[in-house]
């Protein structure tokens, strides 16, 4: 049993040693690195600063600059960059620090050594004016890496001192991250009314009409109008996609404010590439109550650390950044992707008859219904119609103008209002698309196999009405 008792008490002495050691060693390198191991806690909290009255004046200086902020009618602005709109909770934070600004240790009572914490050469210098001319200067040192805080010291007010991060961190901020961030739209797809898209030299203009005599099918109101010659019905499912990546967009932060040429150049938005516009609709309290407003984005170069461009409202002063990713979804989307890509898409209700000759060269001819065909043979001639109508182009290309070796298919509607007759024919295009020629305009390719199963069907519809 003493044996045991020996042994346990070596252990412990042993044990001490260590720690007195390990004492020393982090007291030595505290010493080396000009860090002091806060020992004189206070037994009650010890303010360094309490700054009576409203502040109204805030400077802070850094090696970044100085920041000059006026508070006037509760509003705080930058004095040196007039107009830019800020964050007010931040500001009335870092006014809040004078007020009351408690000390988590002292270090020493007195400032005769502020090279060993950083307050030679402060980080920061931070000044603090009220409305009746009382002043308080808080200097900010360098971070204690183990405890992470900061040491600083107050004009006129005795000794050095620890205090947390949040205090602070109000201060360690760039103009930029004062900035308050304009709102992006917040709409729905229905609320858009047009939509442009410039991407190098690519350009997209889609935008709703009230009619236009392109469309004969007589339930779409959006068409593409630009760069063709005149306005396409549009294929609404990709325009759906289209508005609601742009819909989904937004601002990340503000990183420049009216910066000169160099620098506009340097983001890409001196003569920026890429731009988004559209028009929209926003409701009041009430429907009657909608106001028709404009937006303009324009989109520089992506930034060097990537995942953002710069980008900049039309008219304003402010650059910020937006997603890459929602950008280049955007930008994906070409007016050829957005025609609409049946080409053969009437109403019915307009048509009196429609001439179908056939690849083999057969001849056929449909009446739409009336009121005196039965429900059976109403039925198989609009079954015939939509496969007629069905014909599709799997991609559009600029408008061909030379001298195709023609095909035998030809679609004739004849219609009972203008235009009369709607004709499409078909030429030979490469060895995988054919192009439909409509009414003497030749913009879509139709792929060989649909071509081909098209004749059938339309055929077989035909023959089916004998049966």
């Amino acid at each position: 049993m003493k044996k045991k008792r020996m042994k346990t008490l070596v252990f412990l002495c042993v044990a001490l040693v260590v720690l007195i050691g390990a004492y020393i060693a982090v007291t030595a390198y505290n010493a080396d690195t000009g860090q002091e191991t806060p020992t004189n806690v206070p037994e009650e909290t010890t303010t360094i600063l309490s700054l009576e009255g409203t502040v109204t004046e805030l400077t802070v200086e850094s090696s970044e600059g100085i920041l000059e902020f006026i508070q006037k009618d509760e509003v705080w602005t930058e004095k040196n960059n007039e107009g830019f709109l800020m964050k007010q909770p931040p500001l009335n934070s870092m006014a809040g620090v004078f007020a009351n600004l408690s000390a988590t240790h002292v270090i020493e009572q007195n400032t005769e050594n502020l090279s060993e914490y950083g307050l030679e050469n402060p980080q920061y210098t931070i000044t603090a004016k009220t409305a009746d001319g009382k002043e308080a200067v808080l200097y900010v040192g360098m971070q204690n890496t183990i405890t992470t805080e900061y040491y600083v010291y107050a004009k006129d007010v005795p000794g050095v001192y620890t205090v947390g991060t949040t205090s602070v961190n109000y201060f360690k901020r760039s103009l930029m991250d004062f900035a308050e961030l304009p709102s992006y739209p917040t709409l729905e797809e229905e609320g858009f009314l047009n939509i442009e898209t410039t991407n190098k030299e690519e350009y997209l203009k889609a935008e709703m009409l009230e009619s236009s005599e392109y469309d004969l099918s007589g339930i779409l109101t959006w068409y593409v109008t630009a760069p063709f010659e005149h306005e396409y019905v549009a294929y609404t499912t990709r325009l759906d996609h289209l508005l609601e990546a742009v819909s989904g967009l937004s601002y990340n932060k503000a990183v420049a404010y009216k910066p000169g040429t160099a620098e506009l150049e340097k983001m890409g938005l001196l003569k920026p590439e890429k731009e988004i516009a559209f028009s929209y609709k926003k409701t009041g309290k009430t429907e009657e109550d909608v106001e028709i407003l404009d937006y303009h984005l324009y989109i520089g170069k992506e930034r060097e650390e990537g995942d953002y461009y710069y980008v900049q409202e039309e008219g304003s002063d402010l650059v910020l950044l937006m997603n890459k990713a929602g950008v280049d979804e955007v930008m994906a989307y070409t007016a050829k992707d957005i025609v609409n890509q049946y080409f053969a898409l009437i109403n019915i209700d307009s048509v009196d008859t429609v001439e179908v000759v056939l690849d083999d060269s057969s001849k056929y001819e449909m009446a739409a219904p009336n009121s005196e065909d039965d429900d059976a043979k109403s039925e198989k001639l609009k079954d015939l119609y939509q496969s007629i109508i069905s014909i599709h182009a799997e991609k559009v290309v600029d408008s061909q103008t030379e001298n195709f070796k023609m095909l035998p298919l030809t679609i004739t509607f004849h219609r009972n209002v203008e235009p009369r007759t709607y004709t499409v024919q078909f030429a030979e295009y490469d060895t995988s698309y054919y192009l439909a020629i409509v009414d003497g305009e030749g913009i879509y390719l139709v792929n060989k196999r649909d071509y081909e199963q098209y004749c059938i069907d339309v055929k077989q519809g035909f023959e089916g009405l004998g049966e």
